[in-house]
C-alpha cells in the first residue's frame, strides 16, 4: 500500500478528518483511560498519522524517557507498515523521523509556561515549527482549571492540533453526563475531542464522548488490537477470510454463514474425509498432513481423554491445527466441560489456541452463551465481533438451533445483514 492509501485507510480519519497538512483550526483532544490500557499507542498513532500527512509533531513526554518515547514510534510504526503492507517503507520511515522532535519533561517541572518557553526558543531559532503537538501524561489529578487554560491558549496562539492522555482510576466511579471519568471531568469542556479506551473480551473499545467531527459517532467498532495497540477499524467482509474443516454441524454453519456475508472461505480436508461444504476446499496431501502432526499422547493429556491411534482421528487433528494456526482469532461452537476443556475432537482446537496465545471464543450451546478465554480460564462475556481479517470458525458435528443461531449473529454483529 502507498503512504496517500494508508493516509485514506486509517481509521484515526474518524477524529482527524485532514487528509493534508493540519486545518488552520486549532483543536483539543484527550484520550482517556486506566494505566497499560492504550494511551500512550494511541497518542502516537495520531502523531504518527499526522507525520504521514506532512505535518511536524511535537511529543511532549512528561514522566516517560526520550528512549522510551523514541520505542514507541518505532515498535507501531513497523506494525503499522506490516499491518498495511506499506510500500518504500525506509524512506516513509525517514521522512516521519525528521519531521519529529520529542521533548522530556518531569512531572513536578512541566507546565504551560515551560512548554510555551521551549516552543518559543525551537521557533524564534528556526529549529521547529509544530503543526501537532501531544501531551502524554499530564497529571489531570492535580491540575487547576487556569493551567489547562494555559494549555489551551498556547494551542489556540500557536494554532496547533493537540492530543493529551489522561488516566481514570479503577475505584473512581465518578463520570460526568457525558461519560468522561475523574478526573478528566473537570475539565471536559476545554477539549473539541475526547475518547475513551477500555478493555473488553474482544480488545480494547475506542469510544468517543465527545467530538467536533460528526462522522466521529459512526464508528462504533473501533478498537484497540490487544497485542499490537493499533488502531483497526471495523472489518469489511471481502476483506475476510474464513479458516475451517468444511465438516456437517458447525464448520458447514460458519462456512453458509461466510459465503451469505461475502466472506473468503478455506475449508481444509483431506482425502475420504466427509465435507459438507464444496466452496473453498483445500485437500491437504500427506506431507502437508504430517507438518500439521502432533503427538496423540500428548493430546491425550492435554485434553484429560484417550485418543485411538487411529488413521483418521490423526487427519481430523491435523486439519484443525491448519484451521487454527491460520486465523488470528477463533470461534467454537460446542460445549465447554467441567475441567475447561471443549468436548470433542475440536477441544483439541481451543487447546491449541490457547497455547498460541489467540483470542478465542467458545458458544456453550448447554448454557447458551458466549465465553472468551482469559489466559487463566473461561469468562462469560458479552456476543463477540469478528475484528481480525483471518478468522477460524470450528465446533461441534451435533449443532442446536442455539449454536445456530450464534453463528449467524456473529457475522451480523461483525458484518451486517446478509447479501
Amino acid at each position: 500500500m502507498l503512504k496517500k492509501d494508508l493516509i485514506l485507510k486509517n481509521p484515526l480519519r474518524a477524529w482527524e478528518p485532514d487528509t493534508g497538512h493540519n486545518s488552520d483550526s486549532p483543536r483539543m483532544g484527550l484520550v482517556v483511560a486506566r494505566r497499560g490500557a492504550g494511551k500512550t499507542a494511541l497518542l502516537v498513532q495520531f502523531a504518527l498519522d499526522s507525520l504521514l500527512r506532512g505535518n511536524r509533531v511535537a511529543h511532549v513526554s512528561i514522566g516517560q524517557s526520550l528512549e522510551k518515547t523514541k520505542t514507541w514510534y518505532e515498535d507501531l510504526f513497523q506494525e503499522l507498515s506490516r499491518n498495511y503492507k506499506l510500500e518504500h517503507v525506509g524512506e516513509v520511515h525517514s521522512e516521519i523521523a525528521s519531521g519529529r522532535l520529542i521533548m522530556t519533561f518531569n512531572a513536578a517541572g512541566f507546565s504551560a509556561a515551560k512548554l510555551e518557553e521551549r516552543l518559543a526558543d525551537l521557533i524564534e531559532q528556526d529549529i521547529f515549527r509544530p503543526d501537532s503537538i501531544v501531551i502524554d501524561g499530564f497529571d489531570f489529578e492535580n491540575a487547576d482549571t487556569a493551567q489547562l487554560e494555559g494549555l489551551r491558549k498556547l494551542v489556540h496562539e500557536r494554532k496547533l492540533h493537540a492530543w493529551f492522555s489522561g488516566v481514570r482510576h479503577r475505584e473512581d466511579k465518578r463520570v460526568s453526563a457525558l461519560g468522561v471519568p475523574a478526573p478528566c471531568d473537570r475539565f471536559e469542556d476545554l477539549f473539541d475531542c475526547i475518547l475513551l479506551l477500555d478493555p473488553d473480551a474482544h480488545g480494547i473499545t475506542l469510544t468517543t464522548l465527545k467530538s467536533d467531527v460528526a462522522a466521529s459517532k459512526d464508528h462504533p467498532a473501533i478498537r484497540l488490537d490487544p497485542t499490537t495497540f493499533l488502531v483497526s477499524g471495523a472489518i469489511k467482509a471481502d476483506e475476510c477470510t474464513l479458516f475451517s474443516g468444511g465438516a456437517p454441524g458447525a464448520e458447514a454453519a460458519f462456512g453458509a454463514a461466510a459465503e451469505r456475508h461475502g466472506l473468503r472461505e478455506v475449508n481444509f480436508t483431506f482425502a475420504g474425509h466427509t465435507d459438507a461444504r464444496t466452496r473453498g476446499i483445500r485437500v491437504l496431501g500427506q506431507e502437508e498432513l504430517e507438518r500439521g502432526d502432533v503427538s496423540l499422547s500428548y493430546v491425550s493429556r492435554l485434553m484429560h481423554r484417550t485418543y485411538p491411534n487411529a488413521p483418521l482421528i490423526r487427519k481430523v487433528l491435523q486439519t484443525i491445527w491448519y484451521q487454527v494456526n491460520a486465523g488470528q482469532e477463533i470461534y467454537v461452537v460446542g460445549w465447554i466441560q467441567d475441567d475447561g476443556t471443549v468436548r470433542g475432537g475440536t477441544g483439541w482446537g481451543a487447546e491449541f489456541a490457547k497455547l498460541c496465545n489467540k483470542p478465542l471464543f467458545v458458544f456453550d450451546q448447554a448454557k447458551a452463551r458466549w465465553f472468551s478465554w482469559t489466559g487463566e480460564g473461561w469468562a462469560t462475556c458479552e456476543p463477540p465481533v469478528i475484528t481480525h481479517p483471518q478468522v477460524t470458525g470450528t465446533g461441534t458435528r451435533f449443532l442446536e438451533e442455539s449454536g445456530r443461531k450464534a453463528i449467524e449473529t456473529l457475522f451480523e454483529r461483525s458484518f451486517g445483514p446478509a447479501k
